[in-house]
């Protein structure tokens, strides 16, 4: 790696470390959902993709997360259509994502829970 240790904003999700190993091992990577983020690793600056998508169990209650650069928003509940509570959170005004700002950004809310699954 050109700069060991540098930190990067690039977004990767879980599956795509099967194929960054592969791409970096020099084998074929084989056929799976996740891409390979070597591109990332060796220039921090450069996204590895625009969204990130995550799930957590809170309790019981399921939350469905997709990441921005800007943005994360969190769906709760397992009904896309009747979500038990939305949170969104605004990474560059609250670079902690400790507020949610859900009923603030009413228009954002709705594009980005068009894109979760």
């Amino acid at each position: 790696m050109p700069q060991p240790g540098v930190a990067s904003q690039s977004l990767v999700e879980a599956i795509d470390i099967y194929p960054t190993l592969a791409d970096l091992c020099n084998v074929p990577i084989p056929v799976v959902e996740g891409r390979s983020f070597t591109p990332a690793l060796l220039d921090p600056a450069l996204p590895a993709k625009a969204t990130a998508l995550s799930y957590w169990n809170r309790n019981g209650t399921h939350g469905y997360s997709l990441r921005t650069e800007r943005y994360r928003i969190v769906r709760w509940g397992s009904d896309p259509l009747a979500p038990v509570q939305v949170d969104l959170f605004d990474y560059q005004a609250d670079p902690a994502g400790s507020q949610s700002v859900t009923a603030s950004q009413p228009q954002i809310v709705s594009d980005l829970l068009k894109l979760l699954p």
